[in-house]
């Protein structure tokens, strides 16, 4: 369904600043998206400390990033080995329609300044969605 209007009705593909030849593809932010962002919110995560008390804490701010990030992924030509580009038959880092925790893992891997980029693309692409700061990284 096309609501002109409305966000983005189609994927948009964000090449990256310092490596032109690869993309990442955001997708179109629906109220799915954003009820997952929000139970994701709202779950904090339970530690246990060496004395044995249980702590809640809020997600950090990289792990927002992460999820966003990960929920509007549309596939990337990143490829998972270095040299066998995906053009050439190579495998990408992560496929389309791979698990949000899945894309989430392969994010881990990149450099912050790599996830700053990306999380503000995705607010690019999704205008009215999202919560990204300039920026996630420490080095402000």
């Amino acid at each position: 369904m096309k609501l002109a209007g409305y966000s983005i009705i189609d994927n948009v593909k964000h090449f990256l600043e310092k490596a032109p030849e690869y993309y990442w593809e955001i997708i179109p932010a629906t109220a799915k998206h954003e009820m997952a962002m929000q139970k994701f919110l709202l779950q904090n995560r339970v530690m246990v400390t060496p004395d044995g008390t249980k702590r809640e804490f809020p997600p950090t701010v990289i792990e927002v990033a992460l999820r966003e990030i990960a929920l509007v992924f549309g596939g990337t030509n990143i490829p998972e080995e270095e040299g066998k580009e995906t053009k050439d038959g190579g495998d990408p880092v992560v496929r389309a329609n791979e698990p949000v925790e899945m894309v989430e893992a392969v994010l881990m891997s990149f450099p912050t300044d790599l996830i700053d980029e990306l999380w503000v693309a995705v607010t690019a692409a999704n205008p009215e969605w999202g919560t990204c700061p300039k920026k996630v990284s420490s080095k402000v």
